[in-house]
Parts: C-alpha cells; sequence; structure tokens
C-alpha cells in the first residue's frame, strides 16, 4: 500500500499528523536530505516538502522530479 509522507519543521507538520499522514520533523538541510532520499526510496507514492525546508534542499529534491 502506497502512503503519505511530509517532511518539515515541527511546527508545520503537526497538523497533518490528525490526518494519519507520516510526518517527519527536520532541523537542518543535511537531515532533510537523508530524510528525503530515505522516504523516496521506502512506500511512499507522494512525498510533501513544506517551502521553507524545499528551499534549502532544491537541488534533491530536483534529483527525484526527473525521475
Amino acid at each position: 500500500m502506497h502512503k503519505i509522507a511530509v517532511i518539515g519543521d515541527e511546527g508545520s507538520i503537526m497538523g497533518f499528523r490528525a490526518l494519519g499522514v507520516d510526518t517527519y520533523a527536520v532541523a537542518t538541510g543535511a537531515e532533510a536530505r537523508e530524510t528525503l532520499r530515505s522516504t523516496a526510496r521506502g512506500q511512499y507514492a507522494i512525498i510533501y516538502v513544506t517551502e521553507g525546508v524545499a528551499s534549502d534542499i532544491i537541488d534533491t529534491i530536483t534529483e527525484y522530479s526527473h525521475k
């Protein structure tokens, strides 16, 4: 079964937990990159990245947008 993940800072992702979405709180760009890579290898069909975090890891997001 495919799942949905949300990656972002703690304050931005709290509301998604109530919806039953898997959430991943990150504090640094390096942590966000590794979290994105690990969730992309998992059973996630959709991975949302908050705007604040996305601006720090746009290169990694671009890698996955071309696959």
